[in-house]
């Protein structure tokens, strides 16, 4: 039977999947009631029990797959096995199915799971170097819409973003930005405060940490389908092929292939006399390089623009441009030496430009990219930049098109009369 003989679901139900930790559960919610919930937990059994579970689910309510509005899955930060198990059975069910996919933020899982508590900070991941963290404090004023990032909708400010973070440098930032009691939550939870000191060292500020209650500290497949369910009436399904984990870490084999090659970059701001260098790289990397006029006018006549240089060893590896206008970063060029790609230095310079532009005041970015380039396709996506349109015959040396891409979680907007400082 085709999905068009389903009629639409008065109330969006959801089959959620959560496999970002050690625990694998699948929910399935109609409208903003579950009425199916199961969790296991299975530490290295997510890839045989996760599609058996999704079916008993299905099954035992009397549904097929095809009737449901979407699939909802948690889309990190988590586990890296965790996390590709469980969009590709997502998928999976999406693509024999004919319905979407609604990637549900993991971190607005716990936030939501936190029980409103003045300060919430977030440890996901066990490896204690290889930790995913952020910070929320509560805003005075209500929460926000849900139009704002999760954490205002939920009546937080976001005081430190999700990011990979060695867990002695979390709470070196967090020393940074609060004193006092912090509510913890994460599935690191107990082994970061069991690692923690509470006193500061030289005058920085006291904390308490405190960890919330044992169930609540792992994400819930029954939370995942509500969000779902609010965040598809929101119209945020994507169809199946473009549904991407958040990863924030590298997955293990990623991590045992750099011991020993890892190399210290360092993101730098752009000078005049940088771009012999740039220039040598931008010739490498494009076959209509820009004129040392073009970079020369950005760096000194134009205030809306951005740019930086990324060092290996002193060296100039790559480069990297934005403009930013009010709440929008636009990346306008970006490249790194032939000779040293793919060792991260792209990626590290985009993880730069986050959080360079939120320090600007944007709120999304964008960039455009080849339609052949599928190679930088991948590392934007995994970045968190979805396709929002084409460019026709965008690049004039050879007439090709190129696909719009935009990332819109970048974090709260700074107030206005911090953003004119560097626009006037």
């Amino acid at each position: 039977m085709r999905k068009d003989s389903y009629p639409e679901p008065v109330k969006p139900l959801i089959l959620a999947i959560e496999t970002s930790t050690a625990n694998m559960g699948v929910a399935v919610v109609s409208g903003d009631e579950v009425v199916w919930e199961r969790t296991e937990p299975l530490p290295r059994g997510h890839s045989e029990k996760l599609l058996p579970m999704c079916l008993s689910a299905l099954s035992q309510l009397g549904l097929e797959a095809r009737g449901l509005s979407a699939i909802g899955v948690s889309a990190g930060p988590g586990s890296f096995t965790g996390l590709r198990i469980g969009f590709a059975t997502a998928q999976g069910l999406a693509l024999g199915s004919g319905i979407g996919i609604v990637q549900v933020p993991t971190f607005e899982v716990l936030l939501r799971q936190g029980g409103g508590v003045p300060e919430l900070a977030i440890v996901q991941g066990k490896a204690k170097a290889q930790t995913v963290t952020a910070l929320y404090i509560r805003r005075g004023d209500p929460a926000g819409s849900a139009g704002e990032s999760f954490a205002e909708a939920y009546g937080y400010w976001e005081l430190l973003p999700a990011a990979a973070r060695g867990m002695d440098d979390f709470a070196a930032a967090m020393r940074e930005k609060v004193s006092g009691r912090v509510h913890v939550t994460g599935d690191a939870a107990a082994q970061f405060v069991e690692s923690f000191s509470g006193s500061g060292k030289n005058g920085e500020s006291h904390l308490e940490l405190v960890l919330v209650p044992q169930e609540a500290r792992f994400p819930s497949p029954s939370v995942v389908g509500l969000i779902a369910s609010r965040m598809y009436l929101e119209g945020k399904s994507v169809r199946p092929q473009e549904a991407v984990p958040l990863y924030y870490r590298r997955s293990q084999a990623e991590v045992k292939a750099l011991i020993g090659t890892a190399i210290d970059i360092r993101i730098e701001q752009m000078t005049q006399s940088d771009l012999d260098r740039v220039l040598e790289i931008e010739a490498l990397s494009y076959k209509t390089p820009w004129s040392r006029r073009a970079f020369s006018s950005e760096l000194t006549e134009n205030s809306y623009a951005h740019y930086y240089v990324a060092k290996v060893d002193g060296k100039i590896v790559g480069y990297v441009g934005m403009w930013v206008i009010l709440d929008e970063a636009h990346i306008t060029n970006i490249a790194v030496d032939p000779a040293y790609r793919r060792k991260g230095i792209g990626q590290r310079m985009l993880e730069s430009m986050f959080e360079k532009a939120k320090g600007f005041g944007a709120t999304r970015m964008t960039l455009e990219v080849r339609v052949s380039n599928t190679g930088a396709q991948t590392l934007y996506k995994k970045l968190g930049f979805v396709d929002r349109g084409l460019r026709k015959g965008y690049y004039t040396d050879s007439n090709e098109d190129a696909i719009i891409m935009w990332k819109d979680d970048l974090g709260p907007q700074k107030p206005k009369e911090e953003q004119v400082k560097w626009m006037v």
